[in-house]
């Protein structure tokens, strides 16, 4: 499993300037995981939950997201992605073949995908 972790830093109020989750998203058919599933509710039925500053929001990391427009306050969150257990690997972000297939200099700067 992998997941996504949300610090903020500053107070984030519900459907303002924080992160936006479309629910059930991450229910993706394993061929096609860039599309939603057919029971998905539609895209108008996402969330941007509040979150006090130094709070924690987990979402599982293959749940649709974005993060939502600042209204011109620095953006200050922490954002880190946890992979938990044996073979948690990052395949919608980091396709096997698009590493696989970069050139030797750039994988010298990723040691971590080693075992791709």
């Amino acid at each position: 499993r992998i997941y996504n972790a949300f610090l903020p830093l500053l107070d984030i109020e519900k459907d303002a300037d924080g992160t936006q989750f479309w629910p059930t998203s991450h229910r993706s058919a394993q061929l096609q995981p860039s599309l939603p599933p057919p029971t998905c509710p539609p895209v108008g039925a996402t969330v941007a939950p509040a979150c006090p500053a130094a709070g924690l929001v987990i979402a599982d990391y293959r749940t649709m997201h974005r993060g939502l427009a600042n209204s011109g306050r620095e953006r200050q969150i922490a954002y880190v992605v946890i992979g938990v257990g044996e073979g948690a690997r990052d395949n919608s972000n980091f396709s096997p073949t698009a590493i696989r297939d970069a050139s030797p200099r750039v994988l010298e700067q990723l040691p971590f995908w080693d075992d791709y």
